[in-house]
């Protein structure tokens, strides 16, 4: 198993993380690597001297505004259910951009998934007497 992750912006289908594969695709150019890497580093380079507080200007300023904007922004507004310029910067210092055109979205050794699904291995876990399941507990 390989975790391989693809997107779709404009019509177009991009795999994921963003990559060399991804940049030249966006771009339509074929940048090398020094050259991609340049790109993104000068499109970054907007928020320069600046420290973002926001989730928003920390990802222009980790990839530039047309990646971030393409592939990052709607996504996170989605997932987080809130504008990624109200969210903290902290959220997004993971995000991985290679320039190679590896697009595996994990550099793990093995990877995998249980044999019978998540849903299964749960109930396994959770039917194991060492698992104590509590219900209808308040969180704190």
């Amino acid at each position: 198993y390989t975790h391989r992750v693809y997107t779709t912006h404009r019509g177009e289908v991009y795999p994921l993380p963003i990559n060399l594969g991804t940049i030249n695709q966006f771009f339509h150019a074929h940048y090398t690597p020094r050259q991609a890497k340049e790109l993104i580093e000068g499109q970054a380079g907007e928020l320069a001297g600046s420290d973002p507080s926001n989730l928003n200007d920390k990802g222009v300023s980790l990839i530039g505004r047309p990646l971030y904007e393409a592939f990052i922004k709607n996504y996170t507004a989605k997932q987080w259910d809130t504008d990624p310029a109200d969210l903290p910067a902290g959220i997004i210092k993971r995000l991985p951009v290679r320039f190679d055109y590896d697009n595996r979205y994990f550099k793990d050794t093995w990877e995998g998934l249980p044999v019978d699904g998540y849903t299964a291995w749960m109930r396994r876990m959770a039917a194991d007497p060492l698992i104590r399941v509590q219900l209808d507990t308040d969180f704190f």
